[in-house]
């Protein structure tokens, strides 16, 4: 007759070494430790999330996929809403440094003299 540490009663030989409720812990105990590795692993990930350089939002799973795959150029820190504003200036303010020419000023009599 054997004693097993943390049970009241008496077993056999055959009866400690069986260990019936150590498969049912162990699976419990490996399901807890893989459900904190991925709660651990993903609260990593959430802690490299870059955030936005003009309004301080973290970066969505596809502009911070966007963001790694690529040499970086200066507009890498801006979420997809602040890159879309950046662009609508960038174009706003080329456009007011080159107007497109008009059609008059296209076939204007000085225009034409030039090419002689």
């Amino acid at each position: 007759m054997w004693r097993r540490l943390g049970r009241g009663e008496w077993q056999t030989l055959h009866e400690a070494l069986d260990n019936p409720d150590g498969d049912r812990l162990y699976a419990v105990q490996h399901e807890q430790a893989c459900r904190s590795r991925a709660e651990r692993e993903a609260a990593e990930r959430e802690a490299q999330r870059p955030v936005c350089i003009a309004c301080g939002q973290r970066f969505t799973d596809d502009r911070w996929n966007a963001v790694r795959g690529r040499w970086k150029i200066e507009t890498d820190g801006l979420c997809r809403p602040c890159l879309d504003a950046h662009r609508e200036r960038a174009e706003a303010a080329s456009a007011a440094r080159y107007p497109p020419p008009t059609s008059a000023a296209l076939f204007s009599r000085s225009a034409l003299r030039f090419g002689h």
